[in-house]
């Protein structure tokens, strides 16, 4: 340190610099900077600057306000560059323009910024790391407003400390300014450190002299472009602390860092090289990431079989009770001797870890009053042969570790107050712990506050030893961490905080005074048809009722794919007393629905046999950091909630018989809007689907739909009657007995007491059937088509009784026999009846009668 000091120190003695790439060094610390921290450019040209385009390399130690350019006259004809924690500031003449960031900016990493400014059409362009961030078209505040004719001599890097509010503290590379717009390809061959285009230059980083003020220092890049500096690599820690097999592995996972098997003897003496203490803290031993699992040696991180095992003479021999392995130095001359095998849960030892450079992490659960940075870049630290992890925030935080109070704190840097203090027994204050936080910090008095440092990205769930699981594996019903943290806390819903929740009204919209009513999407599944009572005029079935909507007012939590997984439980809904047995009222509001022809009106409840998912659509948004654990929230007007239940009702039918036996039914469902959600509910039919029998007993279901109605909705079932049994026990029967009953008009004349007892007790067994049939329905006003068939069938042996009657009595003419008056003509035209007229008049009526029911059964009439 001491040498890199003196190094700075010589380099501040330069006013100018012939080095390819200069680096300027701001002091890293806010309260070390001075009114001199600035640097101004020496000797620049009066040039008039129409067109400005600037690009500048930057690296910032605190992201609090950071003015990297600025201009120092009062008047509006300069420029300027501010960077912040979540965005930045360019200020051009009159104009200050905020602008996104289209990548992290973290502190003590280098980006890439440049300007184009196009007078002509008054047009902003920035981009960050090559690529656009911002752009603005018809600035017409701008137009009129010109450059301050020396406007670089009046520019400078940093604006120092001491009165200024914005000092920069960090470091300052390739600043670039040009007379004209630069293009796409001309930022991206800055961003290389590629040839300069020369074309327009004003000012050139590698000519330009200028005159620093005392803090600020200078080097040579030494990657030649900080493009080329990899600032994602890793580096090899090595902790003195003696712990535990597993919660080595545990304290190596919760830095970000990994545990790889050595995979030679190098690697190992490497290894021990990281450990300043070995001898004296590690007793010349430490903790190899191999363990045995089904009597082979395998990495705990990947579970793979390690080919690099060294065992010493005579190891391994502890079998299944030693599974883990150390390696063990010489204490005298510092000799790597080979593994041991080591009981897991009884030894300690000191560890490895090989730890990511510049990782990030983030700081949840602390009070917003504390004014505490909630993100932080996590490095390693040595002090008296120790390495412990040290996390500094992105403004103006530091969490280390103080060897005079033996804890962790968490401590401003520019007013040197603690604000949270662990001395917990995990060896870092990584995952979540519990933090003492003194009084006037988050309140009046002293507290015990949990919190959760964390190295976790936005996908991850931080466990409460710190290590990272998929965010969505919290709340799937299997633990994944070992304290089981994934599976506590795993209600659904989020209430609104900050205006109150009304369960008892819908989420209704405005539209000025207007309001407009939630919609609710209706889906019924009918599972059976249970009944079809024609005398009662009633139909009964068992459905699945199904309700969506969006509730706008609510957020959810830890939504999963699977909806089944997202079901609002009674701990969101509200809870239900033991043996009670009505409806529980949920906290949510549900939609309520009417049956209106149900025999009782009944209504659709929320019951136990209810259930009420959530179905993950839109994205999500992470929990702020001011809240303890990682919550994905997905926003109620984007993720729909849906009502869910089995219902066995009966509903009336208006049973159209007039075609009875070849009908076709249409029984209906009528859902309505209750009275008190008239105007603040509107039901939308989405779809109806049926996964009952399609043949029944009595009916064909040939048809299921669902419409809107003016206060609700209809589901319509059309069910084509099965006429099989009627032809098998009515029809085919007693057409017999019509042809039967027909056959005896051609019987002679001596067997007439036969004849007519036939008839006779064909006409008895029609009106049986007749009385049968009408039994099973109910009495109508109307005459069925099966009606006429069997009153024709009764009418049929009347007639050809009668006609048998007639015949028989009237004379009959002999051979010989003169005839006197017309009564043989008149039997004569009575067996041309019996015998051909209505054998023709029955086969017309049965044909008649057939094609009808085909016309009528099959829709076509």
């Amino acid at each position: 340190m001491k040498q890199f000091l003196f190094s700075s120190v010589m380099l501040s003695l330069l006013v100018s610099t012939s080095s390819l790439f200069p680096v300027l060094i701001y002091p890293s610390k806010r309260t070390d900077s001075t009114e001199t921290s600035s640097t101004k450019f020496k000797s620049m040209s009066g040039t008039r600057i129409v067109d400005l385009s600037f690009c500048f390399w930057v690296k910032v130690n605190h992201l609090m306000g950071a003015k990297v350019l600025n201009y120092e006259l009062k008047d509006t004809k300069g420029f300027g560059f501010t960077l912040q924690e979540h965005y930045g500031f360019l200020n051009l003449k009159i104009v200050d323009l905020l602008f996104d960031y289209n990548s992290p900016h973290v502190p003590d990493k280098w980006s890439h910024f440049c300007v184009a400014y196009d007078s002509s059409v008054e047009s902003v362009t920035i981009y960050m790391n090559g690529k656009v961030t911002f752009e603005k078209h018809g600035l017409d505040a701008l137009d009129g407003i010109e450059f301050h004719e020396n406007l670089l001599s009046h520019v400078t890097v940093g604006t120092g400390g001491g009165g200024f509010s914005q000092p920069f503290n960090g470091e300052f590379s390739q600043f670039m300014v040009w007379n004209k717009v630069i293009r796409q390809e001309d930022v991206e061959r800055e961003m290389e450190c590629g040839d300069v285009n020369k074309e327009g230059l004003e000012l050139d980083w590698t000519t330009v002299n200028m005159e620093r003020g005392d803090t600020v220092l200078m080097k040579d890049m030494e990657a030649g472009c900080p493009s080329a500096v990899d600032e994602d690599t890793e580096s090899l820690a090595g902790f003195s602390q003696r712990v535990k097999f597993d919660e080595a592995g545990t304290a190596c996972l919760a830095l970000g860092g990994r545990q790889d098997p050595p995979t030679g003897e190098e690697e190992v003496k490497k290894i021990s090289e990281s450990l300043g203490g070995l001898k004296d803290m590690c007793n010349s031993k430490f903790w190899v990431p191999v363990r045995q699992q089904s009597g082979r040696w395998v990495s705990t991180a990947s579970s793979s079989l390690v080919s690099y095992l060294p065992w010493t003479p005579g190891q391994p021999n502890g079998g299944r009770h030693q599974a883990c392995a150390e390696a063990k130095f010489n204490k005298i001359n510092g000799s790597f001797q080979g593994y041991n095998d080591l009981n897991c849960g009884k030894s300690i030892r000191c560890f490895f870890c090989y730890i990511k450079n510049s990782k990030r992490f983030r700081l949840r659960g602390m009070c917003l009053q504390a004014g505490v940075d909630d993100h932080f870049i996590g490095s390693v630290e040595t002090k008296h042969q120790v390495t412990r992890p040290y996390w500094k925030g992105y403004r103006t935080t530091e969490i280390s570790f103080s060897t005079s109070s033996n804890s962790w704190n968490i401590k401003d840097i520019s007013t040197e107050q603690v604000v949270a203090t662990y001395n917990g027994s995990f060896i870092w204050p990584v995952g979540r712990k519990s933090w003492h936080v003194p009084a006037g910090v988050c309140g009046p008095e002293d507290t015990v506050k949990d919190l959760t440092l964390s190295s976790c990205s936005d996908s991850e769930f931080t466990c409460g030893d710190g290590t990272c699981i998929p965010l969505e594996s919290k709340c799937d019903g299997m633990s994944d961490c070992k304290d089981e943290l994934d599976e506590s806390d795993c209600s659904v819903v989020e209430f609104p905080k900050q205006r109150q929740y009304k369960e008892s009204l819908p989420p209704i919209g405005r539209l000025g005074k207007e309001i407009i009513p939630a919609k609710v999407d209706v889906s019924i599944d009918i599972m059976s048809v249970t009944d079809i009572k024609e005398t009662s005029m009633k139909w009964g079935c068992k459905l699945q009722l199904n309700m969506t909507w969006l509730d706008g007012r609510l957020r959810w939590r830890d939504l999963r794919e699977n909806s089944n997984l997202n079901v609002i439980t009674n701990q969101d809904q509200g809870s239900q007393e033991p043996g009670q047995v009505f409806p529980v009222q949920p906290s949510i509001w549900v939609a309520t629905v009417i049956f209106a022809n149900s025999p009782n009106n009944d209504f659709s409840v929320t019951d136990a046999k209810a259930s009420l998912t959530v179905e993950k659509k839109g994205n999500l948004s992470i929990s702020p950091l001011e809240q303890l654990q990682e919550v994905a929230y997905y926003e109620g007007s984007e993720n729909p909630v849906t009502y869910m239940r089995k219902f066995k009702k009966d509903f009336a039918c208006n049973f159209q018989l007039h075609t009875y036996p070849f009908d076709t039914q249409y029984c209906n469902i009528v859902l309505q809007t209750p009275d008190h959600l008239t105007g603040l509910m509107k039901l939308l039919a989405k779809k109806v689907t049926y996964s009952g029998p399609v043949e029944m007993l009595q009916y064909n279901v040939i048809n299921w739909e669902i419409k809107e109605l003016e206060e609700g909705l209809e589901v319509m079932m059309t069910l084509q009657r099965r006429f099989n049994h009627h032809l098998a026990t009515t029809f085919i029967p007693t057409f017999c007995l019509m042809i039967v009953c027909q056959s005896t008009l051609y019987f002679n004349a001596e067997h007439f007491k036969t004849t007519s007892g036939v008839t006779v007790t064909t006409m008895l067994v029609m009106y049986t059937l007749y009385q049968a049939v009408s039994h099973k329905l109910p009495p109508t006003s109307y005459i069925k088509m099966i009606d006429v068939w069997l009153i024709f069938g009764l009418i049929l042996p009347f007639c050809v009784f009668f006609l048998l009657v007639l015949i028989d009595h009237l004379p009959t003419v002999h051979p010989g026999e003169a005839t006197v008056s017309k009564v043989p003509s008149t039997k004569a035209v009575l067996v041309m009846i019996a015998h051909y007229i209505l054998p023709i008049i029955i086969l017309l009526f049965t044909l008649s009668y057939t094609t009808a029911a085909i016309l009528i059964y099959n829709g076509i009439v």
